[in-house]
């Protein structure tokens, strides 16, 4: 385990080493790995996927914590039977996250599947938004959105290895934020919210970064989603969920932006099966983020980085507990 890795442990992040070498290859290698799985199920949904129906459990109220998960088709499955293997697992979820490799696909598209709250990312090249290349697509996604939900949507999320490895400046980031937003703002659909997505490791002075650089403006956010890992498993401890989170909490606090958790995950520690010691942190996370009022949290059900997914009946257990309560 490397020094980073190390000071990771405390910040709640997946570790990626430091280094734009090292960075601009792992981002390569995880952008093909989430296109060809995302994008597969994509074209297979493509024009057959028809939004669910209304749920018929009470909807959360703006002052509960929505429950969820990112949905991974596996083994060449659609995304529709995605979505209806982790309800299958956890309960009917009240939110999912969804991941667009690069521009939003056109609604439904997989952002649409669950006809729930969704919490949605998509990523271009800041300059091509800032030269006015996508403005069009950008503009038809944002007013054929639905207005029946909410639709956290995120513009790159995690953007702070990329400006670090150079692929773009703090600055174009910002700004081309900000002009979807304004197309945001545009299609007058106040389920629609500006989220900006930063790592927990940001928050940590170990990582050197200030969470100011990728601050777009408080004129233009709705929200601050954050994604915290435990990743001390390797060093065979499940960390305080305060430890973990609280730092980012405090900082969309001072903000006053409601805040999210768009990733959070454990690895199971030698010699557990999850069953035990991740249940039990998991519903310790868990119980943590609704006292403090999170607006979702959508766990990171994937093997991205490492064998995250709720495997075992104990955790599944936890999981559907608490999307049970809202």
């Amino acid at each position: 385990m490397t020094e980073h890795d190390t000071q990771t442990q405390a910040a709640g992040r997946r570790p990626l080493r430091r280094g734009s070498r090292f960075v601009a290859t792992v981002g390569v290698a995880l952008a093909a790995t989430m296109a060809t799985t995302l994008l597969t199920a994509t074209a297979a949904d493509a024009g057959t996927v028809k939004p669910a129906k209304a749920r018929t459990k009470a909807v959360a109220t703006a002052e509960s914590t929505r429950f969820g998960a990112a949905i991974w088709p596996v083994n060449g499955e659609s995304y529709q039977s995605a979505l209806a293997r982790s309800d299958k697992n956890y309960g009917r979820m009240d939110v999912t996250r969804v991941f667009y490799p690069g521009l939003p696909a056109a609604w439904p598209g997989t952002a649409g599947v669950s006809g729930r709250h969704v919490v949605v990312s998509f990523k271009a090249v800041p300059k091509d938004v800032l030269a006015g290349k996508y403005d069009a697509a950008l503009k038809k996604w944002f007013k054929t959105a639905p207005t029946n939900r909410d639709v956290d949507w995120i513009y790159f999320h995690e953007p702070e290895n990329d400006i670090e490895a150079g692929a773009f400046t703090a600055t174009d980031y910002r700004n081309a934020f900000r002009r979807i937003a304004g197309f945001a703002k545009q299609a007058k659909n106040p389920r629609l919210k500006a989220t900006v997505n930063l790592m927990c490791w940001t928050y940590n002075k170990n990582s050197k970064r200030s969470w100011k650089d990728y601050y777009p403006g408080g004129d233009v956010v709705d929200v601050m989603a954050f994604d915290c890992y435990n990743t001390s498993a390797k060093s065979g401890k499940y960390v305080d969920p305060a430890k973990i989170y609280g730092a980012a909490i405090a900082n969309a606090r001072a903000l006053g932006k409601p805040f999210g958790i768009a990733e959070t995950g454990s690895t199971v520690v030698t010699a557990d099966t999850g069953a035990k010691g991740r249940a039990t942190w998991l519903d310790k996370a868990a119980t943590y983020l609704s006292a403090q009022n999170a607006r979702f949290v959508t766990y990171f059900d994937c093997t991205v980085g490492g064998e995250y997914r709720l495997l075992d009946k104990g955790s599944q257990t936890i999981w559907k507990k608490h999307i049970a309560k809202a």
